[in-house]
């Protein structure tokens, strides 16, 4: 069972839901506490609703999806520029008839 704030004492009796997969034995997820057992549930973390979960998993994704990009971005050669071109053009190479054969 996972517990995202660490909210949860021993003891404590809880409501679950199943989650995704946060790792190889967790498959829940903590819904709400029902009755706590040592610490009142006033002064702990709140337990994430189903709605802030989602939007943490969003947000993860987004930020993944847009790291993906950048890195995309950043191995992809740039064109060349007009600058590179003109200069290539006014080295003389095979397009340069000055008179000899080839």
């Amino acid at each position: 069972m996972h517990d995202p704030n660490n909210s949860l004492r021993t003891g404590d009796v809880v409501a679950i839901t199943p989650g995704w997969r946060t790792s190889k034995a967790k498959r829940h997820v903590v819904k709400h506490i029902i009755a706590p057992a040592q610490v009142p549930i006033d002064e702990r973390e709140p337990v994430p609703t189903e709605e802030e979960r989602w939007a943490q998993t969003l947000a993860r994704y987004n930020a993944k999806v847009a790291r993906k990009a950048a890195t995309k971005a950043a191995r992809r050669p740039s064109p060349p520029s007009v600058e590179d071109a003109a200069s290539h053009d006014a080295g003389g190479g095979l397009g340069d008839q000055s008179g000899q054969s080839l």
